[in-house]
């Protein structure tokens, strides 16, 4: 079964590769893992990143509807060339997508639902005592 995952939701690989630290001295400066995205006519290559302990990740977020199929380029033995693939569905309910400027000078949901962030500042708090 097709692994499903929802548009601007999060696709994750974890790879575990023990002989990491027997391949490079300092994997996180010397390994590379890297995937090619494609959906149609779009495509994107994302970096993968070590997370410690043999633990390889690669993380993406889909934004088109429809089928994905992906490629791996690594220098770890074992991972280049891999392939597979996930289905893109709609968004849930609640899921706008990632925040974008719009209108240069205010923010809005990749879906175009307006963002409006609300702060403070409150510089005296630093300086009284309980």
């Amino acid at each position: 079964m097709i692994q499903s995952i929802e548009k601007w939701g999060i696709f994750e690989l974890t790879f575990s590769c023990p002989e990491t630290e027997t391949l490079f001295q300092n994997p996180f400066l010397e390994g590379e893992l890297k995937a090619r995205f494609q959906n149609g006519y779009h495509t994107l290559t994302v970096d993968g990143f070590y997370d410690g302990d043999g633990v390889w990740k690669l993380r993406f977020m889909p934004q088109h509807i429809g089928e994905y199929v992906f490629t791996i380029f690594s220098n770890l033995p074992g991972l280049n060339k891999t392939t597979g693939g996930f289905l893109c569905r709609e968004p849930a309910e609640g899921n706008h997508g990632p925040v974008r400027t719009a209108k240069k000078f205010h923010f809005a949901y990749e879906d175009g639902t307006p963002l409006f962030v609300q702060g403070t500042t409150a510089y005296a708090w630093t300086t009284s005592s309980p």
